[in-house]
C-alpha cells in the first residue's frame, strides 16, 4: 500500500459512505489509465482513492485546480507532494496536460472530472480526458458517484 497512514485511517471511515461499487473488473491491472468522473463533492477524489488504491496499489494523480484549496500554501503542498495532484492554472493548462500524459506513458493513473467543477447536476465534461488518452495511448475508465453530494456539499466542511 502505497499510504500506509491513509489505508489505515481515512480509507476506513469513507468507506461507511460508500453503499455499492461496480465494474472494479474492468481496472486495468496493467500500465496507465485515465479516470473519468463526475464531481459532486470535495469528498470524491478520496472516495474514489478509498475504492481504487487498495485494488491496485497505486497512486492516483488527480487533476486540480491550483486555487481550490482553502489554506493555499500547505494545502497544495500536501496535495502536490504528498497526494500527487497536477494542478491547472489558467492560461498552463497546456503544461498540466503534458504532465498528466508524462505520468500515463510511465504507467501512472491520472484522475480526471471532465465537467471541470464540482455540481450538483451532471455538466457537459470538456476534452483533455480524450486528449490525454490519445496521445499517452491509455483507455479511459468512466466512473460514476451517486449521493456524494448529499455526504459533503461544497458549501459544508464536514462531512
Amino acid at each position: 500500500m502505497k499510504y500506509p497512514f491513509t489505508s489505515i485511517t481515512l480509507f476506513p471511515l469513507l468507506r461507511l459512505f460508500i453503499r455499492k461499487v461496480r465494474g472494479l473488473e474492468n481496472i486495468p491491472k496493467k500500465g496507465g489509465f485515465i479516470i473519468a468522473a463526475n464531481h459532486e463533492s470535495y469528498l470524491d477524489s478520496y472516495i474514489i482513492d478509498a475504492v481504487i488504491i487498495p485494488k491496485i496499489d497505486k497512486q492516483i494523480h488527480f487533476l486540480s485546480l491550483k486555487t481550490g484549496f482553502g489554506i493555499k500554501l500547505v494545502g497544495e503542498k500536501i496535495a502536490h507532494d504528498w497526494a500527487g495532484d497536477i494542478f491547472l492554472e489558467k492560461g498552463k493548462e497546456k503544461e498540466a496536460l503534458d504532465e498528466a500524459v508524462h505520468v500515463l506513458k510511465k504507467g501512472g493513473i491520472v484522475g480526471v472530472y471532465p465537467s471541470g467543477r464540482t455540481s450538483k447536476r451532471l455538466r457537459r465534461g470538456k476534452t483533455g480526458a480524450v486528449r490525454m488518452a490519445l496521445r499517452a495511448k491509455v483507455p479511459i475508465v468512466p466512473v460514476g458517484l451517486v449521493g456524494t453530494y448529499k455526504i459533503a456539499p461544497k458549501e459544508r466542511r464536514i462531512p
